[in-house]
């Protein structure tokens, strides 16, 4: 299980779907795109990672946030701030 976790965290994401010896689903584990796909979008679209961003995204997988976390840490980080007045 855990080198199926690392393999998919590393290439493209996916699911981990953990069976117990019943055949009934124990678990599921969800990662997001894994960082050589998202390597090849951002060279198809001509984008380039900061040092600031790698740095962010190995947080990311350190702290083994779900897509949902990454999302709100992104958005709270670059996103649009709410104008007050």
């Amino acid at each position: 299980m855990a080198a199926a976790r690392k393999l998919i965290k590393a290439k493209d994401g996916g699911e981990v779907v953990v069976h117990g010896r019943n055949g009934r689903i124990r678990g599921v584990d969800t990662y997001v795109l894994g960082g050589d796909s998202f390597d090849k979008i951002c060279a198809v679209e001509g984008l380039r990672w900061s040092a600031e961003m790698k740095k962010m995204f190995r947080e990311f997988d350190r702290e083994n946030l779900s897509a949902e976390a990454r999302r709100k840490r992104i958005i709270a980080r670059y996103g649009k701030q709410p104008v007050s007045g």
